[in-house]
């Protein structure tokens, strides 16, 4: 990437990209150093014991973000308008991203629990981030790509936005024929800043406590890389570790989805994946995961000294279908039972396949979401002429519960990117 002097003319998508940090108050290294004054530990793997702990997410489609300020004017008897105005409450800062779903790689540095094994929301809901994470969007010069380039030689040309103190406010998935499924998070901020350059630069966080940063903790950014890179089995000596890009994505062709035969009126897909005869089509699917906050103020204090999130709060899913068969149902007799369902939504890469009695079959799930005891809200039909055909709307809650209780119930999520020892793959999609 050789040396542009220009002044950039706009910020376009290739030159731009996004990181997210474990704790938005501790050491952003693994090692707890404070700084990087010697650009020694910027380009370290996230995962080793001096490794930088800020880490990209990929696969982004859209990022924005901003702030605004709360201002209170005030006024007097004898004045039209305002002899002053004042800023009592913290600032709204905002922000909104979406990307491509994969193999949860980009959920895992969010933060989410993707063994499949536990609630995947356990961290955000015995508050392991009491001051939140922080974000960084990396902005390089106009006209040149960020992946894969060296970013310390163009520690002049290059801008970060910092965005710190950062809370979950939403997270929600949807996919539909004829489009790549997606994920959107969105986040609630402390404090916004930017800066020029990528290394050694002062964390965007403040310590609500105070109301103020600490100016003796620093961070670097990484080099941007093509894909994700994961740990990978060498095939000669078991202990020795590579590195293995990851799946370009999931294809709507790879969805899986059981509604455990949920719908009350229209026939739907049993629990095993299978498409029963006269079971309803599967056109899409979304689910959203709410979390507002509460700021907690006290005299003394010029801002909020904490956030909290708010519960009791509710999981959304809802999933679109063409209707073939009706079933033998009645309402108030359902109204009467206390039957729950169990959603799956699993996506698979679509050119994995093997042969299975004879048939082709995929394997190996990129990323899987698992509804365990959800409650059937309501169902829609609707059609017009015109319509391919007669759909249905089938929509389900979940409470989001603690995550201490059984398996049995609660929101899961299985990504391939989960390790939880030694590697176990010698080729990517074929399992040891």
């Amino acid at each position: 990437m050789k040396k542009v002097k220009n002044s950039r003319r706009k910020v376009n998508y290739q030159n731009q990209f996004i990181y997210t940090s474990p704790d938005a108050l501790d050491s952003h290294f693994n090692n707890g150093s404070i700084n990087d004054p010697d650009n020694t530990l910027r380009n370290n793997y996230w995962s080793k014991p001096d490794g930088n702990a800020i880490r990209q997410l990929h696969r982004v489609q859209s990022l924005n973000y901003g702030f605004s300020i709360n201002h209170i004017d005030l006024n007097q008897y004898g004045q039209l308008g305002r002899f002053d105005s004042a800023v009592i409450d913290t600032p709204d800062i905002s922000l909104e991203m979406e990307y491509l779903l994969s193999d949860g790689y980009n959920e895992r540095a969010l933060d989410f629990i993707i063994d499949g094994q536990s609630p995947a929301l356990s961290k955000y809901i015995v508050n392991d981030f009491p001051y939140g994470k922080n974000f960084f969007i990396g902005v390089g010069p106009d006209g040149y790509d960020l992946i894969g380039k060296n970013l310390h030689e163009q520690e002049s040309e290059m801008s970060v936005v910092g965005i710190g103190n950062c809370f979950l406010n939403q997270y929600a998935v949807s996919a539909e024929v004829g489009s790549l499924p997606k994920a959107r998070a969105v986040y609630e901020g402390f404090n916004i800043r930017s800066y020029k350059g990528v290394s050694n630069l002062p964390l965007p966080s403040i310590i609500p406590t105070e109301s103020c940063y600490d100016p003796n903790m620093y961070f670097s950014l990484p080099d941007t890389y093509d894909s994700f890179t994961y740990p990978q089995a060498s095939q000669n000596i078991i202990n020795e570790i590579e590195f293995q890009k990851s799946s370009r994505g999931v294809l709507p062709g790879g969805i899986k989805v059981s509604i455990d035969d949920g719908g009350l009126l229209a026939q739907q897909t049993s629990s095993d994946f299978i498409l029963g005869k006269g079971a309803a089509h599967i056109q899409g699917f979304s689910f959203n995961i709410p979390f507002s906050t509460t700021r907690i103020n006290r005299l003394g204090s010029n801002f909020e000294f904490a956030r909290v999130y708010n519960f009791p709060s509710s999981i959304e899913i809802t999933f679109t279908a063409l209707v073939s068969e009706f079933k033998n149902s009645n309402l108030f007799k359902y109204l009467c039972s206390d039957r729950t369902h169990n959603l799956v939504i699993s996506m698979h890469d679509f050119c994995s396949v093997s042969a299975n009695r004879q048939c082709l079959s995929q394997e190996d799930a990129h990323v899987s979401f698992y509804f365990k005891n959800a409650l059937l809200d309501s169902e829609s039909l609707s059609q017009s002429i015109g319509d391919a055909g007669r759909t249905v709307d089938v929509s389900f809650s979940l409470p989001i519960s603690d995550p201490t209780l059984s398996q049995h119930e609660g929101f899961y999520m299985f990504g391939k990117s989960f390790f939880p020892d030694r590697p176990k793959i010698l080729a990517w999609g074929h399992p040891l």
